[in-house]
């Protein structure tokens, strides 16, 4: 059974190398779009056929490979005791979400699973990177920097629900 099209967003599509009959590409898409069926889509409009040899993922949001360890470089650090080092602290992930700082009465309301009101919140923030995708989810941070959880409109006007609770 296959699924209804749907509409996908390609933002760059740039041709690296075509030695017939492949073609190389790099495409910079939104989420939820499926390049193998782009590539196939691609060869029925061309008149040709086409489909994927290859597919490598060079960045999702601001995850880039060439941020990425290799996997003998992450084995070094557990030798040495650092593993540590090859984890990204939860605070930079979903920088494309808004990030909502927390009162202290409103980190407690989180940590008890209770929607938040707008005074418990400090302060709220834009996303740090444009996100691909609109989105009603927001990050939940303490007064000190601490990633708590997520959250998405609660039933309230201006009110926040906590969806993803972190444990302290």
């Amino acid at each position: 059974m296959t699924s209804p099209p749907r509409p996908v967003t390609v933002y760059a599509f740039k041709l690296v190398d075509f030695k017939p009959p492949v073609v190389e590409f790099e495409v910079r898409c939104g989420s939820g779009t499926y390049v193998r069926s782009l590539a196939h889509t691609l060869g029925e409009v061309l008149g040709c056929g086409a489909h994927l040899a290859g597919l490598r993922r060079l960045s999702a949001g601001d995850l880039t490979v060439d941020r990425a360890l290799s996997a003998d470089r992450v084995e070094e650090l557990i030798k040495e005791g650092r593993a540590g080092e090859a984890l990204l602290p939860l605070e930079a992930l979903l920088p494309g979400l808004p990030k909502v700082i927390l009162t202290e009465t409103g980190e407690g309301r989180v940590q008890r699973g209770r929607p938040l009101a707008p005074g418990d919140i400090q302060r709220s923030l834009p996303p740090e990177t444009d996100p691909a995708d609109a989105t009603d989810t927001c990050r939940l941070f303490s007064l000190t920097g601490r990633l708590l959880g997520l959250a998405r409109p609660g039933p309230e006007p201006e009110s926040l629900f906590p969806f993803l609770i972190l444990a302290p």
